[in-house]
């Protein structure tokens, strides 16, 4: 939690993206006899609509994507 992806708060035009990668260490000890997935996240983003100047916000309050809850699932071990 805190500003910005990864340390960064791109500022994007029309048409552009921002993609990156991202980690979460995970101390578990998964239960592979009962599931496959060792953790779940979800979350949110936070927007800032900027002005034409590209400085200035449209608005003090910030557009909220929310993210759905994902599972980090384990691959199939292979056992032969």
């Amino acid at each position: 939690q805190g500003p910005g992806v990864t340390g960064r708060q791109p500022i994007l035009k029309p048409g552009e993206s921002f993609e990156y990668t991202s980690t979460a260490p995970l101390s578990v000890k998964p239960l592979l006899d009962k599931t496959p997935v060792v953790a779940r996240m979800e979350g949110e983003y936070n927007f800032i609509q900027l002005g034409s100047d590209g400085v200035t916000p449209v608005s003090s309050t910030p557009l909220q994507a929310k993210l759905g809850k994902f599972h980090f699932v384990l691959p199939a071990l292979d056992t032969a």
